[in-house]
């Protein structure tokens, strides 16, 4: 995944070589959130427990 990233971003000056990265990295964190947002709903009637530490782990990012 490493090497395909950098070949298709080798071609790229660095300025905007780094703002690719900047925006996919915003993109993966964006896909984090929303995959466990929809875990949270989910959990909806999980133990309060486990609801817990989830919201702890969304605080952490």
């Amino acid at each position: 995944m490493a090497s395909l990233l950098r070949c298709r971003l080798g071609a790229l000056p660095s300025r905007l070589r780094l703002h690719r990265l900047r925006l996919l990295c915003a993109r993966l964190r964006r896909l984090l959130w929303l995959t466990l947002l929809r875990r949270l709903l989910l959990l909806q009637f999980a133990p309060p427990l486990l609801r817990l530490s989830l919201l702890l782990l969304l605080l952490l990012l």
